[in-house]
């Protein structure tokens, strides 16, 4: 079943932004990132929402534990 757009799973992360790291870390690694900064949204099992605003928010913004403004 083809994912719908915005959502993502843990490979199709990895395939699109490892390169982005250098490939420093693994699908696990990489996800648990994601996940930390606000990039994704767990949905389900291996199912994450793509956080639309990511980018229009400042860097510093994207640091654990940073208040949304």
């Amino acid at each position: 079943m083809p994912e719908t757009k915005g959502y993502i799973t843990k490979n199709e992360l990895f395939i699109n932004q490892a390169p982005s790291f250098a490939f420093e870390l693994d699908e696990d690694q990489l996800l648990e990132k994601a996940l930390e900064v606000g990039y994704l949204t767990q949905v389900g099992k291996d199912r994450y929402k793509v956080n639309d605003t990511y980018f229009m928010t400042p860097p510093e913004d994207h640091r654990p534990g940073a208040q949304a403004r």
